[in-house]
């Protein structure tokens, strides 16, 4: 019955996917691309759950919020540092599987047929990290569909299995990034 329930949580969650040719015509959990995050979040709550993460560039943070609605463990937003109306430039949404990587792919399975017929101006492709390959990330697993528009804005959906050693807890990602906010985490957050 708990299944049932969060397939139809999520199925319903995604019915304000309708068009695909804007960004910020997407949501997760009501917020997109664009909006404050003031009118989802209170301002204590935002700044409670912020972090600089691990970045160098510090001109972005992101604010990741426990949000027990349509399915979601917790909604992940980055904002500009020193933005007092915290505009969204990218958001996730994260589901949980601990020590489930299979059931993960399966939710991504379910949530990609669902939404890839609504990004027909996008393009498609997969991506695969395998554990201990020559990457920076050589304790996980991380399987992919990234959805690219002409504007470079982009869709992804992504499952992570971590190696057990790392701690952290296998998850699903349906990520939702602007193009600014791509340029910056490509050239210049780790810089």
């Amino acid at each position: 019955m708990k299944r049932l329930l969060l397939i139809l949580i999520l199925t319903f969650s995604f019915q304000t996917w309708t068009k695909a040719d804007d960004i910020r015509d997407f949501q997760i959990a009501g917020m997109s691309i664009g909006d404050s995050a003031l009118d989802y979040f209170s301002k204590s709550e935002i700044k409670k759950y912020s972090k600089r993460g691990n970045y160098k560039d510090k001109s972005f943070l992101y604010s990741s919020i426990p949000y027990k609605k349509n399915g979601y463990t917790k909604i992940n937003f980055h904002y500009k540092n020193k933005d007092k109306s915290y505009k969204v430039y990218a958001i996730s949404g994260v589901i949980y599987f601990k020590d489930n990587y299979k059931k993960c792919l399966i939710k991504q399975a379910e949530i990609e047929k669902e939404i890839s017929p609504l990004l027909k101006s996008f393009t498609k492709k997969i991506h695969e990290r395998k554990r201990n390959s020559n990457s920076k990330s050589g304790e996980r697993d991380v399987y992919a569909y990234h959805y690219l528009n002409d504007n470079n804005d982009q869709i992804r959906i992504a499952c992570t299995d971590w190696s057990k050693k790392m701690k952290y807890i296998d998850h699903l990602r349906l990520d939702v990034l602007s193009k600014e906010f791509r340029e910056w985490i490509n050239n210049k957050a780790f810089k």
